[in-house]
């Protein structure tokens, strides 16, 4: 039998939103019970579909006409919500497609996450969901909720409330228990969501999928996503695109941020790539704004619900002098840029304020603003009027008892209403929230917070065209590796440094002037006409790391010397290496450079190949220096990525030393990238380690290739 072709997750979504009927399987008519909360919870909130309670043991379920099986039920049924236990599901699953049900919730646990047997049944879940057309959601989740149209189905705990709590958030989860604490805290922080959705062991429909979807929704101005991995980087790519293009910002929660246990690869790249890191870098350069903690999912989207784009220069206005100060220092390092003021502002400054506060960013109205309430209203104007302020933070450190809050924070709504600067507040005390809240300004509980959240935005507002760009538009394929690579993935996982540059010599990269050598004699000719001083290394597919086998000498200036220096290196490597393939001696020219880089590819099974820079040499593992991008790797990226090392400094010269030629450094790791892209399926990893920069205008050199290629099992 041919399998139907897979159809998107737009009508099973369509069919969540309304659909013609709901059938619940294995409803209860305990409204506590998992198999009654979905019915109850309908109920309940007022939703106005069809409902069809299937259970062959009663003929009533919660006062509706229940069904012996869904068959039975005489109407149509576009969803299916599944509470049989797990030997069941499979059964429930094809009588729905059967009856042309159009997406199926599996709240049912007892597959993936109880061990193989799960395992396997889960696969032929999806397997059917793939033959039938019909999309399931789980199983091991904790279903679905359009809160606008009152949908609810699900079990989870919060919606035991009596009131929904509607409003512009889409959340999607892999997690029920953190999507339900997530609803709690939102609830609790006066935010609401428009969806809600937990899709558990995802043996169908993908996070991803569903985040696609709830992004052009008109409704959704923010989205929010907790994962635990991501099946398919393809999905999520261009489920960030789909939000880029409608300006709805996606933040995500990913928990695993420490891989112990993961293979360390022999290669320095593979080693520093770990699974956290390149989420990182997929993240970072397809723009989604990663949350550290819960709290930080909910906090970090405020000002998106208020504000659409934010300038980074901000202005600080405080009733403390020592906030302001730290709200200052705070912007710098969150990539805010403190407001430098106009003379003119200045001059309304000095002239609005007492002649002890100083008329400059940040602005302290001092103790003067509590017996002067029309000192705000003097000082807010003029840096409403400054065309180098973007963003206006009011920092509040405490208001007395006396202070008349709502008079306050009326004045300041009155100036967020007709500027198009962003204006905002923050003050620890509730009731003062509260009240710029209901004025209508957006307000924080914690200075931090505000401005990591105004950082954010104005971060978004500047390199969401580049987000765009990079998640929109088919990628490429790789056009092919060089036939004789094509099938060379053998036993050994390494090719011999010569071999890994004729890989890449192709690629363009700027390798070292290099002779293989058969004989102490040979590369004794070979280094007369490289010119010395020279290097010689031991060449052998089965010495990844020569130096740890005795196999470099360095700093080679005659014939004599080479010639000793390979006999030498002979008897050691036959010493410390007995076993190893040797395919000959390695002669390269000696080269010199103001600074060490290290480039690397990983290839990683959810997003393909990563390419890495780094501090090179001993560095690389000795800082952690280093940054992850994904090809194809452009020219913005790859200087930006460059700049943003700990080593960036030196780029432009340091206490009085040379600029360093990073235009050379930006087109070697784009010229990376797009091996890596080639590449794919057939290398597992390269090294490129030391790099040599030197000088603006003369270039960098590659001194060192490894490359690691993908076993035959393991190609594609």
């Amino acid at each position: 039998m041919t399998a139907a072709p897979r159809p998107t997750v737009a009508p099973a979504l369509h069919a969540l939103r309304a659909p013609r009927g709901i059938a619940v399987l294995g409803a209860s008519d305990d409204p506590v019970k998992i198999g009654g909360r979905p019915l109850a919870f309908l109920l309940r909130h007022g939703y106005r579909g069809r409902l069809f309670p299937v259970n062959p043991a009663r003929a009533t379920v919660q006062g509706l006409p229940a069904f012996p099986s869904l068959d039975a039920i005489p109407e149509a049924v576009d969803l299916a919500i599944v509470v049989v236990p797990a030997e069941r599901v499979l059964e429930a699953l094809e009588a729905a497609a059967a009856k042309g049900v159009r997406v199926a919730i599996v709240f049912s646990s007892g597959f993936a996450e109880v061990g193989d047997a799960g395992r396997r049944e889960q696969a032929r879940m999806g397997d059917l969901a793939r033959r039938t057309g019909l999309r399931v959601i789980g199983p091991n989740c904790q279903g679905f909720a359009h809160l606008p149209s009152r949908l609810i189905a699900t079990f989870a705990s919060p919606f035991l409330d009596e009131t929904l709590h509607v409003g512009p958030i889409a959340m999607v989860s892999q997690s029920g228990a953190m999507a339900g604490m997530l609803y709690e805290m939102a609830r609790e922080a006066g935010l609401g969501f428009n969806y809600w959705v937990s899709t558990g062991n995802e043996a169908d429909v993908q996070a991803a999928e569903i985040l696609a979807e709830v992004v052009e929704d008109p409704d959704t101005r923010v989205a929010l996503c907790y994962v635990e991995d991501i099946k398919d980087a393809g999905r999520f790519r261009e489920a960030l695109g789909r939000a880029h293009r409608r300006g709805v910002p996606v933040f995500v929660l990913k928990s695993g941020r420490s891989a112990e246990g993961r293979r360390a690869a022999s290669s320095h790249t593979g080693a520093l790539a770990g699974e956290d890191q390149v989420y990182e870098a997929a993240f970072r350069e397809w723009g989604a704004i990663r949350a550290a903690d819960p709290a930080d999912l909910l906090h970090l989207p405020q000002a998106f619900l208020r504000y659409r784009e934010a300038g980074p220069r901000v202005a600080i206005l405080s009733n403390s002098g020592g906030l302001g100060v730290l709200s200052v220092d705070l912007c710098v390092d969150l990539g805010l840029t403190p407001a430098v003021f106009t003379d003119e502002t200045t001059a309304g400054l000095r002239a609005a304020l007492p002649g002890f506060a100083a008329a400059q960013n940040p602005v302290d109205l001092t103790a003067q603003v509590l017996s002067d309430p029309g000192l705000l209203m003097r000082v807010l104007p003029l840096l409403e009027a400054d065309p180098g302020v973007d963003v206006i933070v009011f920092q509040i450190a405490l208001f007395g008892a006396a202070t008349d809050v709502g008079r306050v924070a009326r004045e300041v709504a009155t100036v967020a209403g007709r500027t198009t600067k962003v204006v905002a507040a923050s003050c620890p005390q509730r009731r003062v929230v509260e009240a710029f809240r209901q004025a209508g300004v957006l307000a924080f509980d914690d200075p931090t917070v505000a401005l990591r959240s105004l950082a954010c935005l104005a971060r978004t507002t500047r390199l969401r065209p580049r987000w765009l760009a990079r998640t929109t538009g088919a990628v490429a394929p790789p056009s092919g590796a060089p036939e004789i690579f094509r099938a060379r993935a053998s036993a050994e996982d390494f090719l011999s440094e010569w071999e890994s540059r004729r890989l890449l010599e192709p690629f363009g990269l700027p390798l070292v002037q290099s002779a293989l050598c058969a004989d102490p004699d040979a590369a004794a000719h070979a280094a007369e006409r490289l010119g010395y001083p020279v290097v010689v290394k031991i060449c052998s597919a089965d010495l990844p790391h020569k130096s740890e086998a005795g196999g470099v000498a360095l700093g080679l200036t005659d014939a004599a010397a080479v010639a000793a220096a390979c006999r030498r290196i002979r008897r050691r490597v036959a010493e410390r290496a007995p076993g190893a393939a040797v395919e000959g001696f390695l002669v390269q020219r000696q080269a010199a450079g103001a600074l060490e880089l290290a480039l690397g590819v990983k290839a990683d099974p959810v997003f393909g190949p990563v390419v890495l820079v780094g501090a090179g040499g001993i560095l690389v593992e000795a800082l952690r220096d280093f940054r992850l991008l994904l090809p194809p790797v452009d020219g913005a990226a790859a200087e930006e990525a460059l700049r943003a090392l700990r080593i960036g400094p030196l780029w432009d010269g340091l206490r009085g030393g040379a600029p360093l030629d990073l235009a050379a450094a930006a087109d070697l790791l784009m010229r990376l990238g797009e091996a890596a892209r080639v590449l794919t399926g057939l290398v597992a990893e390269i090294d490129l380690n030391p790099v040599l920069v030197g000088p603006r205008g003369e270039g960098v050199v590659v001194l060192d290739a490894l490359v690691r290629l993908v076993h035959a099992e393991g190609a594609h």
